[in-house]
């Protein structure tokens, strides 16, 4: 065994010294570099959203009058930041990776999608947008500003360096993005397969395990080992409650889809108006519109709605009250709609978990704290139509295992019952308006939504 080992040792410096190996390790070598930097942006960008996220709920909190004004003209900036330095960074910014990582997709379309100033330009229009209390998350943005910093890696290697491909870099910083932004590695992998992909794996895999893996170690580092949302107690299921896990995850996901499919309309509506005035107006009734709404409901109406899933799954031992519900569901689809930068992902978390809250007391057999669950896993797959990302990010966030079984049939079933409403989600029609705007595209098609 040891003349193994030192023969083995003898020959390391030739195997180093082998083209293959050498052009191997040059060709990981970008994915780690961009994925560190993209673990480092995701962990500031998520530390300076929530400071403006509980500083504008304290202030709001002492004097909610402040609403009527902030609201609307945080809505308004964060507009126009977007409509004057880079329209490309308007809303989730997943739909923008999508259309850049499509084989399609030509040089300047990746380049304009997935620019420097579009990364810089959705940080502060989301971070304006939450400091006034806009019911936003970061994660989706996040994919978009790591995409961009991979693609900016990548067209920065000398010319000598071994060719990587555009769209194994774009896969691999949506799912280094997702992975730092929820910690949870598995769902940026699952996600880059399961949305972000268009062609087979065997063509990204090893990039997007080594960009997820450096992203993440780079974010634990800094925060440490931790849960998204804990360890909540969801008690032990059985057989019998299956039904009722079919009956949520189908309301739930029709729920989500039905707001996706509304929230496309209203945007489809914004892109025909033509004017900066009328565009302009459109943020600031909407911020306006948010701020009543928050006044009229509660201010869990707020933020990215974390507050509302961990109320719910840890310290509420009632439902979710309706003005709750309300204010999530139509607190996050005007923020969405005034035009700024701002995810989806959170929000529908938020969404889900407090529709089955307030469900609960239909489906009394089965614990509270489950349906709550799988009322996450079932809005977010209305909304994206991915089932099987939204029950791995949902079980890495909770690291509730016995709950695996009840997750996949809530997110099948969420799935089945989107298709009622749309066959597409709003991501993928988003996306088709981007590439239909684009210059040559089909004959007929203008503006940036594309009609049905």
């Amino acid at each position: 065994m040891l003349r193994l080992v030192r023969a083995w040792l003898d020959r390391f410096p030739d195997l180093l010294a082998s083209p293959r190996v050498r052009k191997s390790t040059l060709q990981v070598l970008p994915f780690w570099f961009a994925g560190a930097i993209a673990g480092l942006v995701a962990v500031g960008y998520a530390r300076a959203f929530s400071i403006l996220e509980e500083q504008f709920q304290a202030r709001a909190a002492q004097s909610p009058w402040v609403l009527l004004i902030a609201c609307p003209l945080a809505f308004f900036v964060s507009w126009a930041l977007v409509f004057v330095f880079s329209p490309e960074a308007s809303g989730s910014g997943i739909p923008q990776l999508m259309a850049a990582a499509a084989p399609a997709s030509g040089r300047m379309m990746v380049n304009r999608l997935l620019s420097s100033r579009a990364a810089v330009v959705k940080v502060l229009s989301s971070c304006v947008a939450v400091a006034g209390g806009g019911a936003i998350g970061r994660e989706g943005p996040t994919l978009q500003i790591s995409g961009a910093i991979f693609r900016a890696v990548q067209a920065r290697l000398p010319s000598f360096w071994p060719r990587v491909p555009t769209s194994s870099m774009l896969l691999a910083g949506g799912a280094a993005g997702l992975a730092a932004a929820f910690n949870t590695p598995l769902g940026g992998i699952v996600y880059a397969i399961e949305e972000l992909a268009r062609t087979h794996i065997a063509s990204f895999r090893s990039g997007v395990l080594h960009a997820v893996l450096v992203a993440g170690l780079v974010a634990q580092m800094i925060l440490g080992p931790y849960l998204y949302l804990g360890f909540p107690k969801i008690g032990v299921w059985s057989n019998r409650d299956l039904p009722w896990c079919v009956l949520l995850g189908a309301a739930a996901g029709l729920v989500g889809a039905l707001w996706a499919r509304a929230l496309f309309w209203v945007f489809r509506l914004r892109g025909r108006l033509t004017s900066v005035r009328a565009q302009a107006g459109f943020a600031l009734v909407a911020g306006l519109a948010f701020a009543v709404l928050v006044l009229f409901t509660s201010h869990s109406t707020l933020g990215s709605g974390r507050g509302v899933i961990e109320d719910v799954l840890f310290r509420e031992t009632s439902p979710a009250d309706a003005s709750v519900v309300l204010g999530r569901l139509a607190g996050s689809f005007i923020s969405f709609s005034a035009g700024g930068a701002g995810g989806i992902f959170a929000p529908a978390l938020a969404s889900g978990a407090a529709l089955a809250s307030a469900l609960s007391p239909a489906f009394a057999p089965v614990e509270p704290r489950l349906l709550i669950v799988l009322g996450m896993v079932a809005f977010l797959t209305g909304v994206t139509r991915t089932p099987f990302t939204s029950f791995v990010l949902v079980l890495e966030m909770t690291d509730r295992h016995s709950a695996l079984f009840p997750m996949m049939i809530a997110a099948m079933s969420a799935y089945a019952a989107g298709h009622v409403v749309d066959h597409e989600s709003f991501y993928e029609r988003v996306r088709t308006a981007i590439v239909a705007a684009e210059p040559g595209s089909a004959p007929g098609v203008s503006g940036p939504i594309r009609e049905d």
